[in-house]
């Protein structure tokens, strides 16, 4: 799965891990800082991610009951357990 937004790229490989790249304006490339990141950075592997949504100011990343969001108004994303 690809997604892509004028500031950020986000990318599941076929194992399920998480990439993201780009400017990161407004850190939202989700690696925990607001610097630019000119290739693939691994964001997540612990956890096999299935999609992902990238858009203007917020990314969405899911796996079986676990959601991963950051976007604007964060720089350190949120993952949220679902299972209960």
């Amino acid at each position: 799965d690809i997604s892509a937004s004028y500031d950020a790229f986000h990318a599941i490989d076929s194992d399920g891990t998480l990439y993201g790249w780009g400017t990161n304006r407004d850190g939202l490339v989700g690696n925990g800082n607001k610097n630019p990141v000119k290739s693939p950075e691994i964001i997540d592997s612990a956890i096999k991610w299935s999609e992902v949504e990238t858009g203007a100011s917020l990314a969405l990343a899911s796996a079986k009951k676990v959601c991963y969001i950051h976007g604007d108004w964060m720089v350190t994303p949120l993952t949220k357990d679902l299972t209960g």
